[in-house]
């Protein structure tokens, strides 16, 4: 199943649980009827901010959409995660996260694949500090423009860039294009790791 299919489904569970029409979802987020109708039979593809109205509508984190980790045991299954099954492990702003890693917690290292939305006008996007952060990071960008502060320096970063630096230097990153960017991102050491 491809992750527009997972993403139909749970829509279309969490409407009729919530007994709700098409109607009612379409009235709610400006949404035509056909497109929901589309969508939940897995046979369009969703936008963020369109998947962040329906989330509002259904009165759900726009997580909810995503695959989780449900037994956290590593198996011969578990070294694969398929695009479907990506665990989402934060939204927040304008930020969706996603682990690349069912079992994060056993690694050295973290990676994560992160899609940014546009940064809201006149707002600062946040400044990571060397005290709260990780000792390397790395970040490879898959689309779009990144826009990367390390220390003084701005960087415009395309499909195909990498920096790669210690978290000792003040730094940033954000997207200030009208389209979502998206980058991997790994981190070492991983603070999630458990000993």
């Amino acid at each position: 199943m491809g992750i527009n299919a997972a993403i139909g489904i749970k829509i279309n569970k969490l409407r009729s649980e919530k007994g709700m029409t098409l109607k009612n979802v379409s009235v709610e987020t400006g949404l035509s009827i056909g497109f929901l109708s589309q969508l939940e039979r897995g046979i369009t593809t969703v936008a963020i901010d369109t998947l962040d109205r329906i989330a509002l509508a259904l009165e759900v984190d726009i997580s909810h959409f995503f695959t989780k980790d449900d037994d956290g045991k590593a198996n011969s299954q578990s070294y694969i995660v398929r695009d479907y099954q990506m665990p989402c492990i934060g939204s927040k702003n304008n930020m969706l996260e996603y682990s690349l890693s069912r079992h994060t917690q056993h690694f050295d290292m973290m990676s994560r694949l992160i899609e940014l939305r546009p940064l809201p006008q006149n707002s600062e996007p946040e400044i990571y500090r060397p005290e709260s952060h990780f000792a390397e990071e790395v970040v490879y960008v898959l689309e779009g423009i990144l826009t990367i502060i390390i220390e003084d320096d701005k960087y415009e970063l395309y499909p195909g860039d990498t920096a790669h630096f210690t978290a000792d230097k003040k730094h940033t990153w954000f997207n200030t294009t009208t389209k979502s960017t998206k980058i991997v991102v790994i981190n070492s050491p991983n603070p999630m790791k458990k000993d």
